[in-house]
């Protein structure tokens, strides 16, 4: 627990006096960091115990414990809602590790370039990497070669799949979920399952899939019963506010939205918006235009401060339909300017997940006779 190690920390103090105490300082170092992106984002302390981690490092002469480090703190940026930061980083990191010639310090880096790739909108970069690299891994890679906690053939295949989602390309997306879900049987690696099935119930209702989005969120919530974990239940609180609005269950969707939203004002932020995002698309249905328009609002803001492109768009077409009900024709200029934005973001990102609420604000605003359309 974060609290036992901890102490494990403070105990030895700032210089280790024995290689035993080398040893134990860095497993406290390397496991506060891997708590500190997975329960609770602290950045100060995450720089501190970069810090202490590459003290030691320099004492011991191990440059690569180093890169490990900073490979471990561009993850955290991440969580703390930086990813400009995430990127630069990953991609630094990536650089270095080359440098080394080092299998397991690429492996690793190269997972941080790819998850860096998918928030900062590199879909076409993610899915040309990603078939590149795979090629490198052996598909009976064994297990003590992965330098995470995945198949790094599978991992591959899933971000390619994950970048045809986003990019709206929902079949080919679908089809390589169901080809990870096989190789993650093989790996018995079931907790990727639940990045599978999370987004396969998004991507699925974006294309309008209802039956399989169903199927999709049953299993997640199976899963997330299995393995627990509270990231994992926070994919799941996601996944069932979409899925309620979808079928128009506006207030359950609001409650599951309001619980991701909790969550992820304190961990994983750069989903943040989405989660405020998800609020303000279930009481714009129930017709609280008001309580859509605030959330909306919020959920731009927080996307923006993360640089999350395609939630900025999606708030912006959120805020601007929930505007246009409220106030109706006194908002036609705003309203249509941020539509516009929008659609402009979506377009240069290629994030055409999100288009169906650009399309529902330009249906809106063409009822009071403003066409968006060039």
């Amino acid at each position: 627990s974060n609290t036992s190690w901890s102490k494990v920390r403070d105990l030895i103090g700032p210089e280790p006096a024995s290689e035993e105490e080398i040893g134990l300082k860095l497993e406290a170092i390397m496991q506060l960091l891997n708590l500190n992106f997975r329960v609770a984002v602290n950045l100060d302390l995450a720089r501190t115990l970069v810090e202490e981690g590459q003290a030691i490092a320099d004492m011991i002469g191990n440059e690569g414990l180093k890169l490990q480090l900073s490979i471990l703190f561009s993850r955290i940026l991440c969580g703390a809602g930086d990813l400009d930061g995430y990127v630069e980083l990953a991609r630094t990191n990536l650089e270095k590790a080359k440098a080394t010639g080092d299998e397991r310090l690429i492996m690793a880096a190269r997972v941080m370039v790819l998850d860096a790739g998918i928030y900062s909108c590199a879909y076409d970069e993610v899915i040309e990497s990603s078939a590149e690299w795979a090629k490198d891994y052996p598909r009976d890679l064994p297990r003590e070669q992965w330098a995470t906690g995945v198949n790094p053939y599978t991992f591959h295949c899933f971000m390619a799949a994950a970048a045809c989602g986003w990019t709206g390309r929902y079949d080919e997306a679908i089809e390589g979920f169901e080809k990870v879900t096989a190789l993650v049987e093989e790996d018995g690696t079931h907790e990727v399952n639940v990045w599978v099935n999370f987004s396969t119930c998004i991507f699925a209702l974006c294309k309008g899939d209802h039956e399989l989005a169903s199927k999709s969120a049953s299993k997640l919530e199976k899963l997330c019963e299995e393995t627990g974990g509270p990231l994992n239940m926070a994919h799941h609180y996601l996944v069932q506010s979409e899925l309620a609005t979808y079928e128009e269950r506006f207030d359950e969707a609001a409650e599951w939205a309001r619980r991701a939203e909790d969550f992820f004002s304190r961990l994983d932020q750069h989903w943040e918006g989405f989660a405020i995002a998800l609020h303000a698309n279930a009481l714009l249905g129930k017709g609280d235009y008001g309580g859509a328009f605030a959330k909306a609002d919020k959920a731009c803001q927080v996307a923006r401060r993360c640089n999350v492109k395609p939630i900025v768009a999606r708030s912006l077409a959120l805020r601007a339909h929930a505007q246009l009900r409220r106030d109706g024709e006194a908002s036609l200029e705003q309203v249509t300017g941020d539509v516009r934005e929008a659609a402009q973001i979506i377009k240069d990102t290629q994030s055409y997940a999100y288009y169906g609420n650009v399309e529902k604000a330009e249906k809106a605003l063409a009822e009071f006779g403003v066409s968006q359309r060039a």
